[in-house]
């Protein structure tokens, strides 16, 4: 006798046994926060290879569907990112040692881990001279990064007055008497007490030494003339920097500085404002990476800082016509980095349809949505059942009570339409925790016959 196989076809092929299936009482679709990719006639454009900040043109598998100039093409979006630093920064560093990513930071993302506090720098050294390369200053609250200018004031406006007790100032003498000086001097200022009273020399005296406030002689060079006495001359203050040389850490108490132009006063202050701390990624950082490779770092960073990655949609608006077959498009500048194998749904022009079997998501309305379009729009609603049948925006035939929604049963997984999804771990760990009472049994199809 002749052996026959019977074939039956179920209307549920994502069924590995159709008697098996619990139901719910059916559930109504909300379309309104369905996505336009669910139309009939959607197709999906992916990325071809990386696309840097700034391109102009994108790389696509070949187009299955015109894409007209002005269709923005949404390719996902990046998360926001705290990045929190394991160790210092030290200047001149290129690389940041951080807590494991959350998520990417695309290379040229600049991230600014606060600012340094406004602080004081107080000078502690009594015998400060034009030309010094160094300073010693009281210890200071935060690091000074090469360059810093240090402002410590200047000093007043003040006259010098000659006062010779004993004979007048002569010619080839090696100082001069004076009423007690109300400021600093410096080493070789010029000290010009106008025309002497013959008219024919000007009174001119170089001084040689750093001369305290208060002090009523003044050591100079061997004079070229007589300096007669009661001649005065305004001496102009003087601005009182420092350029810093050599970066220098918190609690430093000495300082390398270019040479001193102007003698710097003891215990005079410098107010310094705080500085942005920005790092810039230079190579793009994946999830989980504990390290950033940076721009080289003006200045130190303290460990534990952090600085926050604010991500956004790759939205990229195509700028010309791109046909059917077509591997590149034109677009606006890049404001997102799109990585290979993004894709992004350009509409068709047919009703909202969702498959059978796709998995769905509860709202607090009671309606339902395609779990994948929770994730796309970053809502918490979380899959809570399968739909039975195909659903169709504007059906003329749909029940007052919506479609069917199966909540348990045997399920060939990889024959259901999420099943290629990155997140369909996820919804069927939902669905088994959501379907307690009902069971689910997850199998995988396979067509071994020969």
């Amino acid at each position: 006798m002749a052996q026959t196989t019977s074939q039956v076809v179920s209307e549920f092929p994502y069924a590995a046994d159709v008697h098996s299936l619990n139901r719910n009482t059916g559930r109504q679709v909300d379309w309104d926060s369905v996505e336009e990719n669910w139309r009939d006639g959607s197709e999906l454009v992916v990325v071809d290879g990386d696309v840097a900040l700034d391109a102009t043109s994108i790389t696509v598998e070949e187009l299955e569907i015109d894409v007209p100039a002005g269709q923005l093409l949404d390719f996902g979006s990046l998360t926001n990112v705290v990045v929190t630093l394991t160790a210092l920064i030290a200047e001149g560093a290129v690389a940041a040692a951080v807590s494991a990513l959350s998520g990417p930071i695309p290379a040229g993302t600049i991230l600014g881990f606060g600012e340094t506090a406004d602080h004081t720098v107080t000078m502690n050294q009594a015998d400060v001279a034009i030309g010094d390369e160094a300073l010693t200053v009281e210890a200071i609250a935060q690091p000074l990064p090469v360059g810093e200018l240090l402002n410590f004031g200047e000093t007043d406006d003040h006259t010098v007055t000659v006062n010779q007790t004993g004979p007048t100032a002569a010619e080839g003498d090696t100082s001069v008497d004076v009423l007690a000086t109300a400021e600093i001097i410096p080493h070789g200022t010029v000290l010009n007490f106008g025309d002497h009273t013959s008219g024919d020399i000007q009174m001119v005296v170089i001084v040689d030494g750093l001369h305290a406030a208060g002090v009523t002689t003044l050591v100079c060079q061997e004079l070229s003339h007589e300096v007669e006495d009661g001649k005065t001359v305004v001496v102009p203050g003087t601005e009182m920097l420092a350029r810093v040389a050599t970066l220098a850490i918190a609690t430093a108490t000495s300082l390398v500085v270019e040479p001193l132009a102007a003698v710097i006063l003891d215990n005079s202050t410098a107010d310094v404002a705080g500085v942005a701390n920005l790092v810039e990624v230079t190579t793009e950082a994946i999830l989980g990476a504990t390290a950033l490779v940076i721009e080289e770092a003006a200045h130190d960073v303290a460990s534990g800082a952090t600085a926050t990655f604010v991500g956004g949609s790759k939205l990229v608006k195509v700028t010309v016509d791109a046909d059917i077959g077509d591997t590149t498009l034109t677009v606006d500048e890049i404001k997102q980095p799109v990585d290979d194998e993004d894709g992004a749904w350009v509409a068709g022009e047919g009703a909202k349809t969702i498959p059978a079997g796709t998995v769905m998501a509860e709202l607090a309305s009671g309606k339902v949505k395609p779990a994948a379009d929770v994730v796309t729009a970053g809502g918490a609603e979380t899959a809570t059942s399968l739909i039975e049948t195909n659903a169709v925006e504007g059906s003329k035939g749909d029940g007052l009570t919506g479609y069917g929604q199966i909540v348990g049963g045997a399920i060939y997984q990889n024959l259901l339409p999420d099943a290629a999804h990155a997140s369909f771990a996820t919804w069927i760990t939902a669905l088994e925790v959501n379907g307690v009472g009902t069971g689910w049994l997850w199998e995988t199809y396979a067509d071994d016959r020969a």
